[in-house]
């Protein structure tokens, strides 16, 4: 019974791989890292532990990790580099840790946290009970223009001097603009507020330099995903310039939030890093402008597309709105049917599918191609086709978009199943 379910599972990641490389991926929290950086999850590392008190990487509870340690000491100054801070966290687990410390760090129970509601795309952290259970926060919402899809920032200003939060948090889950971080910074001083951006989106476009540095613009501290616009491995990261705020960074996150961080995700988020070193702007210029293009390819297929008076976007993300034709979960299980992969999105002004252009980019798309992917949004989800029908055209366009790009493997396939694939994809 156990060999035959072990055969299962590899015979389904077999059948995920294949559906995958056969499709468009553009779901725009996800990107498809390097084999190579594939290969150092699967390492050893996966097996070991390598805790450590406070900000020092050297006072490990566990013996077995001088080579741990070097590993890490080069992780953050790539880190660093790319990013301009002097303080790195890189125990994170996951971008929602991430955040998690950096609002624990500094928000103290029952005290008012500012945040952007899910309606204008935003996470709402602390407004959810279930993201945080154990702590309760007096969450308020920013003031949002629809129009411009950013927080309305003279109203945002009004309410901040009249609420006095602790803690503002800026970046968004649809997120097509930056934030006004300078803006509000000024105003966060006048209350004693820390300003914290979640960044897991555009953590690949700030090292690209396609996105502001919030650092740069004011924020205290940063965290963001770096498997995202960063084609790394399913991690999270956060950083800050004042050793202060790094400390109580690092004391909320270890041991309350975590004790073992994953050894082989420090060091596979460390050969990301030096992907971006090398290739990271080239990277970034692409992915906005496929985004750009592709909205620009929506908008003249028939759909009406948020964000058109303003270029659309300036991340990786496009909102296609398909509210007066079919509601945004139905639109995405018709383009999954086609083998397009994207998130559902139903916001305030908006519904529709939310789309990334990070995975696409990786894989050689450019913006010529754009069109015709818009061609097939316009096929399944206007003239109503048959989408499996579409999906034959769909997979025939993904056969020309299997070698990485980007990266040191450039040329390879990251979609072949290792090792139990033989033929691959």
């Amino acid at each position: 019974m156990g060999a035959n379910a072990a055969k299962q599972i590899k015979d389904l990641i077999a059948k995920h791989h294949h559906f995958r490389a056969n499709s468009l991926n553009m779901i725009a929290s996800e990107n498809v890292s390097s084999p190579s950086l594939r290969e150092i999850v699967a390492s050893d590392l996966m097996h070991r532990y390598g805790e450590y008190e406070e900000n020092d990487i050297n006072r490990r509870w566990d013996e077995g990790n001088s080579h741990v340690i070097e590993i890490e000491r080069i992780v953050q100054g790539l880190a660093k580099r790319l990013f301009g801070a002097k303080y790195v966290e890189l125990r994170p687990i996951s971008g929602h840790l991430a955040i998690l410390s950096a609002v624990s760090a500094f928000a103290e129970p029952g005290t008012a946290v500012f945040e952007t509601a899910s309606v204008n795309g935003g996470h709402e952290w602390c407004a959810f009970p279930r993201n945080i259970r154990t702590v309760n926060y007096s969450t308020e919402f920013f003031p949002f223009d629809t129009r411009e899809w950013n927080i309305d920032i003279d109203a945002a200003t009004r309410k901040i001097r009249e609420v006095k939060p602790s803690v503002l948090i800026l970046g968004a889950s649809f997120y097509l603009f930056p934030h006004p971080i300078r803006e509000l910074r000024s105003v966060a001083d006048d209350v004693g507020a820390t300003v914290i951006c979640d960044e897991a989106h555009v953590l690949g476009l700030i090292a690209g330099k396609m996105w502001r540095n919030p650092l740069s613009e004011g924020a205290h501290v940063f965290s963001g995903s770096t498997h995202k616009t960063f084609p790394g491995p399913q991690k999270g990261i956060v950083m800050t310039n004042r050793r202060e705020y790094a400390d109580k960074v690092a004391n909320a996150v270890y041991p309350a939030l975590l004790t073992n961080h994953h050894l082989m995700n420090v060091a596979a988020l460390g050969y990301g890093l030096a992907e971006l070193v090398e290739s990271g702007e080239e990277y970034a210029v692409q992915i906005v402008r496929n985004a750009v293009a592709f909205g620009e390819a929506l908008m003249e297929e028939g759909f009406d597309v948020v964000g058109e008076h303003k270029g659309f976007t300036q991340s990786h993300q496009i909102l296609v709105k398909t509210g007066k034709h079919i509601i945004g979960a139905k639109a995405a299980k018709l383009l999954e049917d086609a083998n397009i992969i994207v998130n559902k999105m139903e916001l305030q002004d908006a519904n529709g599918v939310r789309t990334g252009t990070s995975e696409l980019t990786r894989m050689g798309v450019k913006e010529s191609d754009m069109k015709e992917i818009a061609r097939f949004y316009r096929e399944v989800l206007l003239d109503r086709k048959d989408p499996r029908k579409v999906s034959r055209s769909v997979r025939m366009f993904a056969s020309k978009f299997r070698k990485i790009q980007y990266s040191f493997d450039s040329g390879t396939n990251p979609y072949v199943v290792p090792r139990f694939d033989r033929n691959g994809c």
